[in-house]
Parts: C-alpha cells; sequence; structure tokens
C-alpha cells in the first residue's frame, strides 16, 4: 500500500506553487496545485489543497497495484511526485527499476 504523508504533500506543494487563478500550462488549464482546471476558474487554497489531496490518493491507488515491494516514506514521495507530473504510466520504466530493486537506476 502507498501512504500519502503530509511530507508527500508538502513535498509537492513546492514545487507546483499556489496560484488560486486557472492558469494554461503546456497542454491544459491548472489551477491550484497544478490540479486540472478551466478558464476564469478561482480557487481558495483549501479547496486546492484538498483537490491536490484527491489527485494524489487516486495516483497513490494505481501505483500500489503496480509495486511489488514496499516503498519508504522518501519513495513513496518522490514515486508521488514523479507520477503526478507524469502519469503512473509514463513512470513505468521507474516502477519497473524499483520493483526489481534497482533503485539507483530508478
Amino acid at each position: 500500500m502507498v501512504d500519502i504523508t503530509d511530507e508527500t504533500i508538502n513535498f509537492i506543494k513546492s514545487w507546483e506553487g499556489f496560484s488560486e487563478n486557472a492558469y494554461y500550462d503546456v497542454s491544459r488549464w491548472s489551477v491550484g496545485y497544478g490540479t486540472i482546471g478551466y478558464e476564469g476558474e478561482v480557487v481558495t487554497e483549501e479547496e486546492a489543497a484538498q483537490r491536490l489531496q484527491d489527485v494524489v490518493a487516486t495516483y497513490a491507488n494505481n501505483l500500489s497495484k503496480k509495486l511489488t515491494f514496499e516503498p519508504t516514506p522518501s519513495q513513496t514521495t518522490g514515486l508521488l511526485s514523479a507520477a503526478y507530473n507524469l502519469g503512473v504510466g509514463g513512470i513505468s520504466k521507474i516502477i519497473i527499476a524499483c520493483n526489481a530493486g534497482q533503485f539507483q537506476d530508478a
């Protein structure tokens, strides 16, 4: 099971930054801490934090189905941060390396 800690959420927040107003980010509208938004959307920091928590929970659930080892809290933070930005499919090679115990390669 991949557990989400406050440290994981705070780590992602620190890299994403907060924007109460939606902004166009590469290929879509984002808002809050980088969650999917729509043009003109405005959120409070509390709403943004909850949306981030919900999205990360989805990634944690999907990662749990693919990992064959019990990650440390730091590994969990790294995996969830990468999945948040690239998707679980986007980190498939990292997951394979971790499952094989090849953490340096990951």
